[in-house]
């Protein structure tokens, strides 16, 4: 796999996709660091450790356009699930590719989290260190400009 994160814009100027991450796992941001590494990607990248700081990050204009997310939901302060509410009705950030990347299981959050409209649902425990799958749906996203 070689995405580049990066895609050409009208003007033939490269466009880096901005990778936040959500996540209040130190652990599993340095796993996921360690995988992009791996697979020679090196997109600019964004850490929240939790919903409220990645929401004041995007209403300080923190994060550089374009983006994709990949979102925990299981985190102290603001879950990703609130997270993801939250997001939705904002008009800027309504339409934001978000894939989810979290320990839970639960049938509700995985309903939850796609009446949000996420891009996929990863359960940690079942990538554990292989971050293939993930980082081939978000280097899809991040191939069509934070689409996903």
């Amino acid at each position: 796999m070689s995405h580049a994160a990066v895609r050409q814009t009208p003007t033939d100027q490269v466009e880096q996709v901005t990778l936040f991450v959500i996540d209040d796992d130190e652990l599993d941001i340095m796993a996921l660091k360690r995988a992009l590494k791996k697979q020679s990607l090196n997109p600019p990248l964004m850490e929240a450790c939790d919903g409220q700081q990645a929401l004041e990050m995007l209403d300080d204009d923190l994060v550089e356009s374009p983006f994709v997310i990949l979102l925990d939901l299981n985190m102290p302060r603001m879950s990703g699930l609130e997270f993801l509410e939250r997001l939705r009705n904002h008009p800027q950030y309504s339409n934001t590719c978000v894939f989810v990347m979290t320990t839970s299981d639960a049938e509700a959050d995985v309903e939850q989290a796609q009446k949000f409209g996420v891009g996929g649902y990863f359960q940690k425990s079942v990538i554990g260190d292989d971050f293939g799958v993930v980082l081939a749906a978000v280097g899809r996203a991040m191939d069509n400009g934070g689409i996903c």
